[in-house]
């Protein structure tokens, strides 16, 4: 009888200690039901199953250190998310995937974390860091260094040279201007 006892003292202690976050996965990707507001503090600290997480749109708040030392590599972060909590991703080489003009970005920009935008594949020509040299005469060594960062992160890196009379100023701008 008291093995039964400690049984259902286990059972409830669990039933209260674990989040009450339901999530589907898919392979390697976790994708939360809809509903959820919050990733509570520390929620997934130093989970070592985790690969690639979506965030519903609708979730407002990833709390303080929610990920931090997993093995998350990538997770996508709605607009609606206007608060992630301090080292939410410490220790991790995680890529956040989000819109331009959201928290998320600034917080990645904040954070030294890399960032995509979600509005292009993940890994696509538009989602590659750009570069941009104007001096031909370095253009071999620079796609040495660009092969080899793209070897080291995964990341592609595109390096366009500039040379032979080209207003490098102007073709910068009209970069800019086609968004």
């Amino acid at each position: 009888m008291r093995s039964f006892w400690r049984r259902m003292l286990l059972f409830i202690v669990l039933a209260i200690m674990i989040p009450m976050i339901e999530c589907t996965a898919y392979s390697d990707t976790i994708q939360f039901p809809a509903d959820l507001e919050e990733i509570g503090e520390a929620a997934f600290y130093g989970d070592k199953s985790l690969d690639e997480v979506i965030i519903p749109d609708g979730t407002i708040d990833i709390g303080a250190r929610a990920f931090a030392y997993s093995s998350i590599r990538r997770i996508q972060i709605p607009d609606s998310v206007f608060a992630i909590g301090r080292d939410a991703f410490a220790g991790t080489e995680v890529v956040i995937r989000s819109s331009a003009n959201s928290y998320a970005k600034q917080y990645a920009y904040r954070n030294k974390l890399d960032w995509e935008d979600s509005k292009y594949p993940p890994g696509s020509a538009e989602s590659a860091v750009r570069l941009f040299n104007g001096k031909i005469e370095i253009a071999e060594p620079l796609n040495h260094a660009a092969a080899a960062y793209e070897e080291a992160t995964g990341k592609h890196v595109e390096v366009e040279s500039l040379g032979g009379g080209v207003d490098l100023q102007a073709t910068l701008k009209q970069y800019y201007q086609a968004g």
